[in-house]
C-alpha cells in the first residue's frame, strides 16, 4: 500500500483540550504530538474494525420472541414432530424466509441420507449384475442399460449428498450412517 500523507484538520477543539491531548501523547508515545496520538488512535480503530469484521460471522446475537399462544403451540408441535427445540424450529423458519431456500428438519435429513444409502446399495448390486452380463456377452444391450442406470444412481446419490452437506446446521443422524455411505461410495 502506498504511503500517501494527507493533511487532516480537526476543528472544534479548545486550547485546553489540545493541551490535554498533548499530555496524553507525551505519556503514551514520549512525544507531545496531537497528530501522533490521533494517528495511533485512528490506526487502532482500523485494526479493531478489521478484527470485528473477521469475527462478525462467528458472533450470534440472542433474540427473545414473545409469541401469541397459537404461534407458540404451532412451534411447539413442529419441534416435537422434528425432534428439535423451539429455537431450532424458529431459526429454520427465519433462515428459510431470508435465504428463500428450504431448511430440512432432522427427520428429513435422516430420511434423505437413508434413501441415498439404499440407492448406493442398489447401484452396487446392479453393477455386479452388469459385470456378470459383461462376462457372458460384452455387447449386450441389457448391459448398456444397466450401466446407464448405475451412472444415473451415482449421479442422483451425489446430488442428494450435496444437499445434505449444504444444510447450515449440525446433522443429528448417527456417525455410522455417514461411515456406511463413505464405504459404499468406495466400493462402487
Amino acid at each position: 500500500m502506498k504511503n500517501l500523507s494527507k493533511k487532516i484538520d480537526v476543528y472544534g477543539l479548545t486550547t485546553d483540550e489540545i493541551q490535554q491531548l498533548r499530555q496524553i501523547a507525551k505519556e503514551r508515545y514520549g512525544k507531545a504530538s496531537v497528530s501522533l496520538l490521533a494517528k495511533k488512535l485512528l490506526q487502532a480503530q482500523i485494526r479493531q474494525t478489521e478484527i470485528e469484521n473477521t469475527h462478525e460471522e462467528q458472533l450470534f446475537e440472542r433474540l427473545t420472541l414473545r409469541l401469541p399462544p397459537k404461534q407458540q403451540v404451532y412451534l411447539t408441535q413442529k419441534a416435537k414432530e422434528q425432534h428439535s427445540t423451539l429455537n431450532e424450529v424458529a431459526r429454520d423458519i427465519i433462515a428459510e424466509y431470508i435465504t428463500k431456500k428450504p431448511v430440512l428438519g432432522n427427520d428429513a435429513v435422516q430420511a434423505l441420507f437413508q434413501y441415498n444409502y439404499q440407492l448406493l446399495r442398489i447401484g452396487r448390486n446392479i453393477n455386479q449384475i452388469a459385470r456378470k452380463f459383461n462376462e457372458m456377452s460384452p455387447h449386450s444391450f441389457t448391459t448398456k442399460q444397466l450401466n446407464e442406470f448405475v451412472e444415473y444412481l451415482d449421479y442422483h446419490t451425489d446430488i442428494v449428498y450435496k444437499v445434505l452437506e449444504k444444510q447450515e446446521k449440525p446433522l443429528k443422524f448417527s456417525e455410522s450412517w455417514r461411515l456406511m455411505y463413505a464405504a459404499t461410495k468406495q466400493t462402487n
